[in-house]
C-alpha cells in the first residue's frame, strides 16, 4: 500500500508542476457548458425580444392596424416594435441597436386594398442572423394572408376601407354593418367547406410511467453532463499521455526491473488519476447543481460515476497510446478518438437535440452511455439495480482496457 501510495504522490506532484493542463481540463467544461446555457437562454430567464423598427410612410388606418397588430399576442412574445423615422431607422440598424427595419411606402394600404403593387423594404441588421430571418418569415406570411383574404373577401372589405383608408379615417358604423352582411353571405357559401373542417386534430398528452417521472429541468440541464463527459475526455486523453513521459525518463524500464513491479506502478497512477477526475467532476457537478438547483444528495452518486466513467476513458486512451510508435502518432490518435467521441456522444450538444439516428449511434459510444446516466441519477430516476449493474460494467471495461494496456506497457513499450 506504501508503494501505491508513493506512486499516486509522484505523479500528483508532477501533475501540479503543469497546472496549466489541470486548468483546461476544467476550463473547458465550464466554459462550454457556460456558452450553450447563454446561447440558449438559460434556465427559466425571459425569452429575448427582437427589436424591429417600422418607418411607416403611409400613416392610414390599415397601416396602424399592421403595426399595432405585429407587436399583439404571439407575435409580441417575440417582437418589440417601435416606429422610428426612415432615416433614424437606418441610423439606428447601423448602429446595432434594432434586427430589422422595415419601411412602409405612402400609397401602401390604397395599394394592397385595390391589389396593386407594392413593396415594402425591408433592411435587417447583418450582424444578426435568427432576429432578421424571424421578421422576413413574418412579413411572407403576411403577404400570403393578403392574397387569401382578397381571395375571400376582398370585394367587401374594399367597399369598407376603400375612402376612408384613403382619407386616414375610420369606417362608419354604417359602412361596417352594411358589409358585415355581405361578408356573412360569402361565409355561408363557404360553410360547407369549412364546417366540419376536413381534417381534425387530436391530442393527447403522454405521462411518463409510474415511478420514473422526475423533475421538470429546463434545457440548460442536458448541457450539463455532456460538459463534464467533454472534461473527462480531454483529461483522459492528456493524464494517459504521461506514460511517454515515464517511457522517456526511464521510469518504467525501472519498473519492469524491480521489485515495484508494472501492476503496482499501474495502480498508483489509477489513484493520482483518479483524484485528478474527482476534482474536475466535482468542480463542475458543483457548479452545475447549484446552477440548475438539483438536489445536492444526489452529487456522491453522480461524483462516483464521472470518475468511474473518467477511469473509463482513460484506460482506453491508455491503451491507443501504448500502442502507437511515437509521441506525435500517439496524440493524433487519441485526438482523432475523442472528436468524434465528442461529436456523436453527447458532449458538445445533447442527445436530445440531435437527428434520431445520430443520436442513436451516440448512445452507443462511451461517453454517450455514461451521458444518459449521469442524466438518469441526477433526475433521480436510476434504481440501485440500474445503478449496480452500470458501475459493475463500467468496472469490467476498466480491468480489461488495463490488463490490456498493462501487458503491452510490460512486453513492448517499456522495453522499447
Amino acid at each position: 500500500m506504501r508503494d501505491l501510495l508513493s506512486v499516486a504522490r509522484k505523479d500528483l506532484i508532477r501533475y501540479a508542476r503543469d497546472p496549466m493542463a489541470l486548468v483546461m481540463y476544467l476550463v473547458i467544461p465550464l466554459l462550454t457548458g457556460g456558452l450553450m446555457v447563454v446561447a440558449t437562454g438559460g434556465g427559466d430567464g425571459p425569452a429575448p425580444k427582437v427589436q424591429l423598427l417600422v418607418a411607416d410612410q403611409d400613416d392610414s388606418f390599415l397601416t396602424r392596424l399592421l403595426v399595432g397588430g405585429l407587436g399583439q399576442g404571439r407575435a409580441g412574445d417575440v417582437l418589440e416594435v417601435e416606429k422610428a423615422d426612415e432615416v433614424a431607422g437606418r441610423r439606428r440598424l447601423d448602429a446595432g441597436e434594432a434586427s430589422a427595419l422595415v419601411v412602409i411606402p405612402q400609397g401602401f394600404a390604397e395599394a394592397v386594398l385595390k391589389e396593386q403593387p407594392v413593396r415594402l423594404v425591408l433592411v435587417t441588421n447583418p450582424a444578426q442572423r435568427i432576429g432578421p430571418g424571424i421578421v422576413e418569415e413574418m412579413l411572407s406570411l403576411l403577404v400570403d394572408g393578403v392574397f387569401y383574404v382578397h381571395r375571400l373577401l376582398g370585394p367587401e372589405l374594399r367597399q369598407v376601407f376603400d375612402q376612408s383608408v384613403v382619407r386616414g379615417e375610420a369606417p362608419s358604423d354604417a359602412d361596417v354593418a352594411r358589409v358585415s352582411a355581405s361578408i356573412n353571405r360569402t361565409v355561408r357559401k363557404a360553410d360547407r367547406y369549412l364546417a366540419p373542417p376536413v381534417i381534425r386534430l387530436e391530442t393527447e398528452i403522454v405521462k411518463p410511467a409510474e415511478g420514473r417521472q422526475g423533475p421538470t429541468m429546463p434545457f440548460a440541464f442536458y448541457f450539463l453532463p455532456g460538459a463534464i463527459s467533454m472534461g473527462l475526455l480531454f483529461a483522459a486523453q492528456g493524464l494517459s499521455g504521461d506514460v511517454w513521459l515515464e517511457r522517456e525518463l526511464g521510469v518504467l524500464r525501472r519498473a519492469v526491473t524491480t521489485p515495484l513491479g508494472m501492476v503496482r506502478l499501474m495502480a498508483g497512477k489509477l489513484l493520482a488519476i483518479s483524484a485528478v477526475l474527482a476534482g474536475i467532476s466535482l468542480l463542475v457537478l458543483a457548479a452545475g447543481i447549484a446552477y440548475l438547483e438539483i438536489a445536492w444528495t444526489r452529487l456522491p452518486t453522480a461524483l462516483a460515476w464521472s470518475v468511474a466513467t473518467g477511469l473509463t476513458l482513460t484506460a482506453a486512451m491508455l491503451v491507443l497510446q501504448v500502442h502507437a510508435r511515437t509521441r506525435r502518432g500517439a496524440s493524433f490518435l487519441t485526438f482523432a478518438v475523442v472528436m468524434p467521441l465528442m461529436m456523436l456522444g453527447g458532449s458538445l450538444f445533447p442527445l436530445e437535440v440531435m437527428p434520431k439516428w445520430m443520436a442513436a449511434i451516440g448512445r452507443w459510444t462511451p461517453n454517450g452511455w455514461a451521458v444518459d446516466q449521469l442524466k438518469a441519477i441526477l433526475l433521480g430516476r436510476a434504481g440501485p439495480g440500474e445503478l449496480s449493474a452500470a458501475f459493475g460494467l463500467a468496472a469490467a471495461v476498466s480491468v480489461v482496457l488495463l490488463g490490456w494496456a498493462g501487458w503491452r506497457m510490460h512486453r513492448v513499450f517499456a522495453r522499447s
